[in-house]
């Protein structure tokens, strides 16, 4: 090849090489996203839709795209739970550089919890309530938790709605129409097992659930953690708290039977400070009822400080109030152990009957950071509740029962019910968690005292003064509306006679320590031994005599819990455990002493997995829990004597499945279902083998949620819809061997069939649901004597705006 030919050759290969350069397209895309208090938004989506290009932004809230054509886009900020952005730009020369930024609507705290909530399930949550910072795929106990979100989106109004997102807790009863009674694996969740931040909360008054951030359970024993606890487990409603960033939020509620509802939640800094910062949650509730002539009026305020002492040291306080009066409403009644067939409307209480029930609690934690692997917590809290009511008695209350003849079918002669109470609670504990290494083995640590104390004051009134025969009589009506009995509405006058004291204390010391073995086997240990003391009741008279009982009875106990974590993989793990827990019984027996605590074993058998790519998690448990000395009536007392003996035995068995997915192409699934079996397996007074009231045996719960893509042209839409299953109960009175004619009231399964739907443009969001589709009829039955009818369809309507 000669010299002139190489040449053409080299300036051939120039110049192909300066025409290729110079044709291609090296425009460049960049930007920031930041949040609305100008700190960059790390994590979050940005996407070129033309070319179904995605990037993540960086830590520092940076995006880029590079050789992009000309022509026209759109650029998409999304991520699931963020009001989604669309800026329109276009490219016209093949070289140069384009910079837009979005300012996103949340702040840095709520990006935050977004992003937390997005992109875990509920295997990745920790429960606040287990004390313990395990995770739940490593703790050998079923747990579950509600997200803020869940609660909003479906307008949840009260737990018993909140509930039917968990498996296998369900509504036992709804006595009086004043309170829900919520149990799991056939316990109740009463007053001991009810918890609001960590403290005990009586439940006698619906919690208010606007101010919520979230709803913890820890199925089955607990006693380790808080002593003497049910056996189904706790439940935790967790409030809102302070955030450093100025913001908050407006809403008003509507809905069916003139239901209104305005509630406000506004946060930030007090003056700007890095060091204190506020929250108010408050919201105030008037509302009619599908019971006719039964309303509802509800005042609730929530305000918290958060204040950062040092860079190891806050203090939070936190103050709760709700204000609840409404209506008395035992239900439609039962004629001999059957529901009566009366209109689910038809309301059976006086007109001026009423339950006013106040709550007020105070409550200070402080929490100190000793190093990165140590932490030492403190809790102070008093709370004091106040209830009375008046009106007529329960259907079949008092002897008084609804008359099943044919003559006088449905004839009640009603009675007068009076009752005060006022709670003082006071509850101190100290906590000490920490992470150490024996070796190769990893320790987390609890360890940690509590004590609280609690006085209730209960009234008695003689609601037989003004009748000369003394006979708990207000007056005579028909159950069925019928008119051949004339009927009162005055208030009668019905003094106290005599209140009674009843203080309860306890105190109890725990350690628990989680061991990381190796990475596949990992154990739960630890013990708790309490000390309770339960003092006979004063009783002070109107009259100024007063009986001054001395007496008191001390129990003691040793809780242990041991349980076992096998991890094959990092998805799968499959656990068992025992927990051994007590019920303080206040009762006394025929010799006038305090029963002795019940003891109640429980063993527990699951498996929790993360599957496919982590999209979906599958929980499944199995358990038994026996109660080898159960309290009961004496055989041959009256049922209305107050008297008590430890005589029978009772056995729940069950099994648990849920399944939860993250977001799959828009939607989130969450499904579970829950079988269990309660009954009397040994009694001196009941029939062995019979089944304990209020328990069904199958529930089950379905919720698809959908959200349209933040690319298409309804982007902000939402909708989802839901069901829930509550199979066949028992309610009436458990046949006795003194009583024969005492039976069972079986009480009809039902669907609950929801439907929602949501939009959000900007700032402003609306939302729209209707309960109950089918308009199902079943009852939430106590004994046969308050059986109050679910829900018929209902709507309910929400706008909100942030701010």
């Amino acid at each position: 090849m000669n010299n002139t030919l190489l040449k053409k050759l080299l300036l051939l290969s120039i110049s192909s090489f300066l025409f290729i350069t110079a044709g291609a397209q090296n425009f460049l895309l960049k930007g920031m996203v930041t949040t609305s208090d100008g700190k960059p938004a790390a994590k979050v989506n940005v996407q070129l839709t033309e070319t179904n290009q995605t990037a993540i932004t960086a830590e520092d809230g940076s995006y880029h795209f590079s050789k992009l054509n000309p022509g026209k886009y759109n650029l998409v900020v999304s991520y699931t739970g963020l009001a989604t952005q669309v800026k329109h730009f276009t490219i016209i020369k093949e070289n140069g550089e384009e910079i837009i930024n979005f300012i996103l609507v949340e702040n840095y705290t709520e990006l935050t919890e977004i992003i937390i909530a997005a992109t875990k399930t509920k295997l990745d949550r920790i429960a606040t309530i287990g004390k313990l910072p395990v995770k739940p795929m490593d703790l050998p106990q079923a747990t579950a938790v509600i997200e803020r979100q869940v609660i909003e989106r479906q307008q949840v109004q009260t737990l018993g709605d909140a509930v039917q997102n968990l498996n296998g807790v369900y509504v036992m009863g709804t006595t009086g129409g004043y309170q829900e009674e919520l149990a799991s694996r056939g316990f109740a969740f009463n007053s001991n097992n009810t918890f609001k931040n960590g403290v005990r909360y009586n439940n006698s008054i619906m919690p208010e659930v606007s101010g919520l951030e979230n709803i913890e359970v820890l199925k089955g024993g607990n006693a380790i953690l808080f002593g003497t606890v049910g056996a189904g487990g706790v439940l935790n409603i967790v409030t809102k708290k302070p955030i450093f960033n100025n913001g908050g939020s407006v809403s008003f509620q509507t809905g069916s039977y003139d239901y209104y509802k305005p509630a406000i939640d506004v946060y930030g800094a007090i003056n700007n400070s890095k060091h204190v910062a506020y929250r108010v949650n408050s919201s105030f509730t008037k509302a009619g009822s599908y019971r006719d002539g039964v309303k509802s009026q509800r005042f609730y305020i929530n305000p918290s400080l958060l204040i950062k002492i040092g860079a190891k040291t806050e203090l939070l306080l936190e103050g709760d109030y709700t204000q609840d009066n409404r209506n008395l409403d035992f239900g439609t009644g039962a004629i001999y152990y059957k529901v009566a067939n009366t209109p689910r409307s038809l309301y059976l209480n006086l007109p001026w009957s009423y339950n006013n029930a106040e709550q007020l609690a105070a409550t200070s934690t402080l929490t100190h950071k000793l190093n990165d692997n140590w932490q030492i917590k403190a809790v102070f809290s008093t709370r004091k509740y106040n209830n009375e009511l008046f009106g007529a008695a329960r259907p079949n209350a008092n002897s008084q029962f609804i008359d099943s003849t044919a003559a006088n079918y449905g004839r009640w002669i009603r009675g007068l019910v009076r009752n005060k109470n006022i709670e003082q609670y006071n509850f101190a504990s100290v906590d000490i968690t920490g992470k150490f290494l024996t070796g190769k083995i990893s320790h987390t640590l609890l360890a940690g005292i509590d004590a609280d104390m609690i006085k209730t004051t209960a009234y008695t009134y003689d609601l037989t003064q003004f009748r000369a025969d003394k006979k708990n009589i207000y007056d005579t009506v028909n159950i069925f509306g019928t008119k051949q009995y004339t009927q009162r509405n005055d208030v009668p006058n019905v003094p106290w006679t005599f209140y009674t004291n009843a203080p309860v204390s306890r105190l109890g010391i725990y350690v628990q320590d989680f061991v990381e073995i190796t990475s596949t086997i990992k154990m739960l240990a630890g013990v708790r031994y309490s000390v309770s003391k339960t003092e006979t009741l004063d009783s002070i008279y109107a009259t100024g005599i007063e009986k001054i009982h001395s007496e008191n009875r001390t129990n003691d106990a040793f809780s242990p819990r041991v349980g076992l974590v096998y991890q094959p993989t990092k998805n799968i793990s499959v656990f068992t455990s025992y927990t051994n827990t007590y019920e303080l019984n206040t009762a006394v027996d025929t010799f006038g002493v305090i029963l002795k605590p019940s003891i109640i074993n429980q063993y527990e058998l699951g498996v929790k997995t993360l599957l496919f790519n982590n999209l979906v998690s599958v929980n499944a448990t199995g358990y038994i829990i026996n109660n080898n000395n159960a309290v009961q009536s004496y055989p041959n007392l009256s049922p209305t004597d107050s008297r008590r003996e430890i005589g029978g035995q009772t056995q729940s068995k069950g099994v648990e499945l849920d399944v939860v997915t993250k977001s799959i192409n828009g939607f989130n699934i969450n499904a579970g279902y829950s079988y269990n079996d309660i009954r009397y397996k040994k009694s001196t007074l009941y029939v062995p083998g019979s089944r304990i009231l209020y328990t069904p045996n199958h529930t089950a719960n379905t919720h698809i949620y959908y959200t349209v893509k933040p690319t298409h042209k309804l982007n902000g839409l939402n909708a989802g819809v839901g069901i829930y299953y509550v199979g066949e109960r028992v309610a009436g009175r458990s046949t006795t061997k003194a009583n024969p004619g005492y039976a069972l009231m079986p009480v009809p399964e039902y669907f609950l069939f929801e439907a929602s739907i949501g939009y959000t443009y900007q700032n402003v969001r609306f939302r729209f649901k209707v309960n109950n589709i089918l308009n199902q009829l079943s009852y939430n039955v106590h004994d046969d004597n308050s059986v109050n009818p679910i829900a018929p369809r209902q709507f309910t309507s929400t706008i909100s705006y942030k701010f």
